[in-house]
């Protein structure tokens, strides 16, 4: 699904569709105007919107949507890479009421395990649009708490949800979204104003964070922690989008990334024990040395820096858990 949740038009001719529908799909179709313009919905993510049981009756009243032309067939991958059927409401459906965000954050809520949002199951949809929800319900405090949640051993809990689905953009794109409500908070004066700067500098540090803890890879290792299990495809794919020089971007797909879209095997844990998860790195990067020594280019220094190094940074940055 897109992460920007940018403003769209389209045919205004679909609100007079919804008049000549059933009840039933009049009220499933209503619902679609809570999505953020662009978003993709997934059967998945359907059936928790509708209030369903069954992931493939909401699958089906997806198509009876599409074929009153009330939206489109748009396709995501999922985290491994495989397709997922999507379906991309069409902007001309009206917007609703901040209380059906109310409605529809309630029923992802009862998802979680003990109210923490970063437990929420994948359904290809709701990591990307929850931000927008908790603005657009005016649960501004929800919102500031989403990016305070944590794991059991401190890290930033909705960075690793969204990172582990192959999102860090649409994570800082979350960032930004909080750290524009909180200029608003500040603009706003008032006893809460010091605490609203405080939240803004925040969020600018943390999207700092995460832009200079991001190494360039060599496509060569970035293949092979896919190929080993440590990433996700999605991780690699996400990764390999942020290599600047397109030549080392076509050296990821030669290395064989594109082979891994289709895998749903989920990335393999680390231990947590420091010393031995950078000896298994280590010797991941001995390996990619030996067998692709030629391709460890654009991450290392001219001295040669140790793989092994290396892969300690990229476990720091996006495979410890």
């Amino acid at each position: 699904m897109p992460d920007e949740h940018a403003e769209s038009t389209g045919p205004a001719e679909s609100e007079p569709a919804l008049e000549a529908l059933e009840p039933r799909l009049r009220e499933a179709a209503a619902w679609l105007g809570l999505l953020p313009p662009g978003t993709a919905l997934t059967p998945a993510a359907a059936a928790t919107m509708w209030g369903l049981a069954d992931e493939a009756e909401a699958h089906a009243l997806l198509r009876h949507l599409l074929a009153r032309g009330l939206v489109e067939a748009a396709p995501v991958r999922g985290a491994g890479g495989e397709e997922m059927p999507a379906y991309r409401p069409l902007p001309a459906l009206e917007a609703a009421a901040p209380a059906s965000h109310e409605a529809l954050l309630d029923r992802y809520r009862a998802r979680t395990r003990g109210g923490a949002w970063h437990t929420l199951p994948d359904d290809g949809t709701i990591h990307g649009a929850l931000a927008w929800h908790l603005e657009q319900a005016g649960r501004h405090d929800e919102l500031r708490a989403l990016f305070a949640e944590e794991t059991a051993t401190g890290r930033n809990a909705w960075h690793e949800a969204r990172e582990r689905l192959g999102q860090v953009p649409g994570y800082l794109q979350d960032l930004e979204r909080a750290r524009l409500r909180a200029g608003r908070d500040l603009a706003a004066g008032g006893p809460g104003a010091g605490a609203a700067l405080a939240h803004q500098c925040r969020y600018a540090l943390m999207a700092s964070c995460i832009h200079s803890l991001a190494p360039e890879i060599p496509p060569a290792l970035l293949c092979a922690l896919v190929r080993e299990g440590y990433w996700s495809p999605a991780q690699g794919l996400a990764a390999a989008r942020r290599i600047p020089d397109p030549a080392q971007r076509v050296l990821v797909g030669d290395g064989g990334l594109g082979g891994h879209l289709g895998s749903r095997a989920p990335a393999r844990r680390l231990g947590g024990d420091g010393d031995a998860d950078h000896e298994t790195l280590g010797a991941l990067g001995e390996r990619v040395q030996v067998d692709h020594g030629d391709l460890l280019v654009g991450g290392v220094d001219g001295e040669g820096e140790d793989p092994g190094v290396l892969l300690g940074v990229v476990g720091v940055v996006a495979v410890e858990e």
